[in-house]
């Protein structure tokens, strides 16, 4: 910026040819002249009282006079023409001065304004990156705890599902001479729930007993209230495990009446069991609408032949998905559908 001022502080040419100009012009105008009406009235009365010397002589003084005037004139144009430029030089350099001045306080201003942008950017930055950096170590953090606890989490549910097979098969253990009989009308038994049932169910098998009786150890209809028409299920253990093994071979043989009610009688079995056996229910419609005999083995297993094969199933999606049943179901055309009971 001193550079170009320093350039632009000498007054250029276009200038000083001005200012020249001018104070020629303002010379020229102070050196008075004759008009032209008088110096013709002026040369004609010459013409009569003077001679032709006389007049050569007095346009050689007007010549001195006026080359005089011209050189007085000029000198005097010099200097003012100097001075000129010199004003011209000092009024230019102040201007230039005063605009470095303004453009200085102005760019000042701005560049302020800037810094304190840049100043506050960078302060938002550094606590983005701050909050970032504890943001990464705590997912971090949170990914390793999620990684052992998932790990944690398998060995307790593989734990889980061990101790509730474990349960289940206590359970069922402790139900194994237990049995369900369905349909008994209620309030049948009176207030003598086993003496009652100790001699009814013989009588309803046609069942051979010493003295005609089963001995029972306990006997008790489901809890819950009895609801119309629906009589409570009735739930009895046996003391002797044969006896409950003959009572549900009997039991599968024949239809079983009683006061004009069916009675049915299953073996007791733990709930989560029974509703692993329900799963099975469309495979077993399957297998009953095709004729074929199956059985279901403790705690829940599917297990039936066909064409002298053998087949399993521990779940019902791979009874009806796993090939089984589909294959069945595939040459169900190439034999008729024998009359069938479930074992």
């Amino acid at each position: 910026c001193e550079g170009v001022c320093k350039r632009k502080s000498k007054p250029d040419k276009i200038s000083t040819i001005y200012f020249i100009s001018l104070k020629y012009f303002k010379v020229y105008l102070s050196v008075p002249s004759v008009p032209r009406n008088r110096q013709r009235c002026f040369n004609m009365s010459t013409k009569d009282n003077s001679s032709d010397g006389a007049e050569k002589k007095t346009q050689r003084g007007t010549r001195r006079q006026a080359n005089a005037e011209a050189s007085t004139a000029k000198d005097v144009g010099n200097v003012d023409t100097s001075q000129a430029g010199a004003n011209v030089t000092v009024d230019f350099t102040t201007m230039m001065e005063d605009i470095k001045k303004t453009v200085a306080a102005v760019v000042e201003e701005k560049i302020s304004v800037i810094s304190n942008k840049l100043d506050i950017i960078q302060n938002t930055l550094e606590g983005n990156s701050q909050r970032l950096n504890e943001a990464e170590t705590r997912i971090s953090t949170a990914e390793d705890t999620i990684a052992s606890l998932e790990t944690r989490l398998l060995d307790t549910e593989k734990k889980l599902a061990a101790l509730t097979n474990r349960i289940d098969d206590q359970e069922g253990w402790n139900r194994r001479d237990n049995i369900r009989i369905f349909g008994v009308k209620e309030g049948v038994e009176g207030k003598d729930v086993v003496s009652y049932f100790e001699a009814w169910l013989p009588k309803l098998l046609d069942m051979e007993t010493k003295k005609g009786r089963l001995r029972l150890d306990r006997c008790h209809r489901s809890s819950g209230q009895p609801k119309p028409g629906v009589p409570r299920v009735v739930i009895m253990k046996l003391h002797y495990p044969r006896d409950k093994a003959k009572v549900l071979a009997l039991a599968a043989k024949r239809k079983l009446l009683f006061e004009g009610a069916t009675i049915n009688i299953r073996q007791d079995i733990p709930q989560t069991v029974l509703l692993r056996r329900r799963q099975f229910n469309a495979a077993c419609q399957k297998l009953i609408a095709l004729g074929i005999r199956f059985r279901m083995q403790y705690p829940a297993i599917l297990r039936f032949s066909h064409n002298n094969k053998n087949f399993s199933f521990d779940a019902a999606e791979d009874a009806m998905e796993g090939g089984g049943l589909l294959l069945i179901t595939l040459f169900a055309d190439c034999f008729p559908p024998p009359p069938h009971r479930a074992v």
